[in-house]
């Protein structure tokens, strides 16, 4: 996360993807991971991310806030 606030977008990609390769139930690790490639204005990977948090916790507020803003990006 601190990467991720700090703009450096790169090493917080790797950061989550290590986390949720770590332990694929770290929901906050597939936030976190699409939150990167969304900085990285990698939309596609973003919606991914978020999607796969989804199938671990369906009812999870922020994913599905971030599945809409990752498509409503891709649109664009």
């Amino acid at each position: 996360m601190c990467n991720l606030s700090m703009s450096k977008a790169g090493d917080a990609v790797e950061d989550a993807q290590q986390a949720v390769t770590l332990d694929p139930s770290y929901i906050k690790g597939w936030y976190r991971l699409g939150s990167a490639h969304q900085q990285k204005s990698a939309y596609t990977l973003a919606l991914q991310a978020f999607e796969e948090g989804l199938k671990r916790k369906p009812d999870d507020k922020e994913l599905l806030t971030q599945v809409c803003a990752s498509i409503t990006f891709l649109k664009c």
